[in-house]
């Protein structure tokens, strides 16, 4: 009876230890699986997320390449800025390099119904020797669909679209599943794509799977070993879940602040076509009298001289916005040339009424006590720190506030050069705490580069103080709401003697 016993009692317990094994090993595997998938579309949401937000930003970049060119070459037609922009673009896609082997592509669309020759291959770092190739919506992929008609159809219903589909990989002949996103550029018909191999991310979870069997057949012969193990298996993928967690928000957070810098972006290039185009009417206003006085030889000069000192100080503004928006240089050049500080307060004067048009604003410009009126300098750089810091008084002034510009000369230790100090300064204005706080962080930070990029007036002030920087200068800022703010600015400059 008791070996009876012993003997039901060994069998049972074999049995629970079995049932008990099975369940564990069949938790451990629902669970692995559950992780896994939870990974693996963590993983594909984010990237969704990154080829949108590149496709969009190309599209912006195309839009101020456009605006770039026009203004660089008023002459040229709309064709020929297209043809502009494509060897841009081709040159600006060939040169990306993305981590995950993805690339950009372009094609233009001739026939939105679709159907042989509907569109060209325009640009395609992956298929180089192709560019110019007819497409058709006919043409299939390895598994038998249509990624091309998906993709029209998808453009012209929507204007962009997620694919999946199969494709050649970059620098290699295998054949892959690909997610594409796609979006219509509709100024060219241009669908511009990025897409990305899931491969990769197939094979990191066939690599985890082809872990799974030691570890069941492990947890089958030793038991216990078995449970540590699938514990603490669980508790690796439990963190690693967790850390991509952290990835995407982290990517999120980093498509968020791209939304706002390129909202930021366009709020500045808007503003800038308004000075530009402020610079423009002075061209136009100074081409005009000097037409009407061309047989008084010392008026035309001295008008055709503005006129010319108003397209120079245009061109600097585009060069500037150029390199904050592309090149992100932190120096710009400099040039020196003798001026006389009288002739530069005295154009400035001249740009009040265009600066305060349609402004319920008084602007004053004076002189303090200064000594040394000749100097080498850059005068369009003069010009352009003082109206830039002009434009931002004006802009967050009240109606009927005032405005005061002065310039005046104190006392330097350097033998043969003079220091100036600029000061900018209105009452009344009324400056929201947020934009407050960022525009004296864009001082007091000099190795900020995101902090340039939250509005238009950051981007304005930041190229301030890269030109100042680069003629060792310095700005400082004070401001309290509805008590004014005050800029001031000191450089110092070298003394031209009046021969």
């Amino acid at each position: 009876m008791n070996k009876s016993f012993s003997k039901k009692k060994i069998i049972t317990a074999i049995v629970i230890l079995t049932l008990a094994t099975i369940i564990v090993v069949a938790g451990a595997v629902f669970i692995t699986t559950v992780i896994k998938k939870s990974l693996y579309q963590t993983v594909y949401d984010a990237k969704k997320e990154v080829l949108e937000d590149s496709v969009e930003n190309t599209k912006i970049h195309i839009d101020n390449m456009r605006t770039q060119i026009r203004a660089e070459h008023p002459e040229y037609s709309e064709e020929k800025i297209k043809d502009e922009v494509i060897v841009w673009l081709r040159d600006f896609i060939y040169k990306m390099n993305y981590i995950d082997d993805s690339y950009i592509w372009v094609q233009e669309v001739y026939n939105f119904d679709g159907g042989d020759k509907y569109a060209i291959r325009l640009i395609h770092p992956n298929l180089k020797d192709t560019e110019g190739t007819l497409l058709s919506t006919r043409t299939t992929d390895s598994e038998g669909n249509f990624p091309y008609k998906e993709e029209l159809e998808g453009i012209k219903k929507d204007g962009h679209v997620f694919l999946n589909y199969t494709f050649k990989e970059l620098y290699s002949d295998r054949v892959s599943r690909k997610l594409t996103y796609s979006s219509l550029y509709p100024d060219y018909n241009w669908i511009i794509s990025r897409g990305v191999s899931v491969n990769k991310l197939d094979d990191a979870v066939e690599k985890i799977q082809a872990v799974e069997f030691p570890i069941i057949l492990v947890i089958v012969i030793i038991y216990g070993i078995a449970v540590v193990t699938i514990l603490i298996y669980a508790l690796i993928l439990w963190h690693r879940a967790n850390g991509l967690e952290d990835i995407k928000k982290k990517l999120s957070k980093e498509i968020d602040l791209s939304h706002k810098a390129n909202k930021a972006r366009a709020k500045f290039l808007f503003d800038l076509s308004n000075d530009v185009g402020t610079q423009v009417d002075e061209v136009s206003k100074y081409t005009e009298l000097a037409i009407e006085n061309i047989d008084n030889r010392e008026k035309l000069e001295e008008y055709l001289k503005k006129a010319k000192e108003s397209e120079l100080y245009a061109k600097n503004l585009l060069n500037d916005a150029n390199k904050m928006v592309f090149i992100e240089e932190d120096n710009i050049e400099i040039i020196e040339t003798k001026m006389d500080l009288r002739d530069n307060t005295k154009n400035i004067r001249g740009l009040i009424p265009s600066l305060t048009k349609n402004k319920d604003v008084e602007v004053e410009v004076g002189e303090g006590e200064i000594t040394h009126y000749l100097v080498y300098a850059d005068e369009i750089r003069l010009r352009q720190i003082t109206m830039v810091l002009l434009t931002s008084a004006v802009r967050f002034s009240r109606p009927g506030g005032i405005i005061n510009c002065n310039l005046s000369e104190i006392p330097s230790k350097k033998e043969g050069y003079a220091t100036y100090r600029l000061v900018v300064e209105d009452k009344g204005v009324s400056i929201p705490e947020e934009l407050l706080n960022q525009m004296v962080a864009v001082f007091q930070d000099e190795t900020s580069r995101e902090d340039s990029s939250e509005n238009s007036a950051r981007y304005s002030l930041s190229i301030i103080k890269r030109i100042l920087d680069s003629m060792n200068g310095t700005i400082s800022m004070e401001s309290k709401i509805g008590n004014g703010t005050k800029f001031v600015v000191g450089i110092t400059l070298r003394i031209a003697e009046d021969k």
